[in-house]
């Protein structure tokens, strides 16, 4: 059974209208599906037209590549789970979002939803050393593991 939008009481009751719940769907993504150069260290936010359980979320939700040490929290005035986890850059992600997701009602999402993004480079490291008056500046690589020098 299936739950209207918006229905009157009864006849007797004109002008009474009623609202249910919407049944639940993901409205959007942050970084959204196809993203080319999604901030790497922003995390990931899965937004919902209603109110969702929070423990049908966790374990509808697969990262690759695979995340680790990963954080959440939900927003109840939002709508939104929020996936606290920082991404690599310059690294094509796959996140699935399982269709067993519910609301607090029991009502599933239904459907499998792919989110495939990639997150930009990282910029490179700028260094600068100061010699009397002028000044030296270099930039590294981001891959760039030390850096040596000597003084006189």
């Amino acid at each position: 059974m299936k739950a209207q939008y918006v229905g009157a009481l009864e006849d007797r009751l004109p002008g009474r209208d009623f609202h249910t719940v919407r049944p639940p769907a993901i409205i959007g993504t942050d970084p959204a599906d196809g993203n080319q150069s999604a901030d790497y260290f922003n995390g990931f936010r899965i937004y919902f037209n209603s109110p969702m359980d929070v423990k049908s979320l966790d374990p509808n939700i697969s990262i690759l590549p695979e995340a680790t040490k990963v954080y959440t929290y939900y927003s109840e005035f939002e709508k939104s789970f929020y996936i606290n986890y920082a991404f690599k850059p310059s690294t094509d992600y796959t996140i699935t979002l399982g269709p067993d997701m519910a609301d607090p009602y029991g009502n599933k999402i239904g459907a499998t939803t792919t989110i495939a993004f990639t997150t930009r480079p990282a910029p490179g490291l700028l260094a600068g050393l100061r010699l009397e008056d002028r000044w030296i500046l270099h930039e590294f690589a981001r891959t760039v593991a030390a850096v040596h020098g000597s003084l006189r």
